[in-house]
């Protein structure tokens, strides 16, 4: 099991997640405060998804979604960084989970629901709607969560 500096507490219980590659000052965490509030979201969607549901996670920074849900349901993560692709499957074996980790565009799939960290980039996150459009059923949960940080040095937590 990894030791980390600092937990993560989910609503799918307290993860010890790494970043990739490892931060020696132990300053750094594998989660955020959008991290969480996505995950709370899904915890409120639960009871009206399928039993174990198939989730397709974007934009998974450190694996703390995938590792979350991995237990809870058949998730595929997906993402355009190979660093936060390893640190995904990295967290996942630490904690004995198993999900897909895929880079390039969003696969083909009957999505139950979609979580994604909303990227910096707008045609980064145009590329992916388009790679999903028409794949979604109508009514698929659609859930999204980033973190600004500001110039000032305060965070702000958005729903979108």
């Amino acid at each position: 099991m990894i030791i980390a500096m600092h937990p993560f507490d989910s609503p799918f219980g307290v993860l010890h997640l790494e970043r990739y590659p490892p931060d020696a000052s132990g300053r750094l965490r594998a989660h955020d405060g959008a991290d969480l509030l996505i995950l709370q979201e899904y915890a409120d969607l639960q009871p009206r998804l399928p039993t174990h549901p198939r989730v397709l996670v974007l934009g998974d920074q450190h694996g703390a979604l995938t590792t979350a849900l991995a237990e809870v349901a058949e998730v595929t993560a997906y993402g355009d960084s190979e660093l936060a692709a390893r640190a995904t499957e990295a967290n996942l074996h630490a904690h004995r989970r198993a999900a897909e980790v895929l880079r390039g565009l969003p696969p083909p799939g009957a999505w139950d629901v979609v979580l994604a960290r909303i990227p910096k980039s707008l045609r980064l996150l145009e590329a992916q709607l388009a790679a999903l459009s028409g794949q979604l059923a109508p009514g698929t949960p659609v859930v999204g969560g980033i973190t600004i940080t500001c110039t000032s040095g305060g965070v702000f937590h958005c729903r979108v």
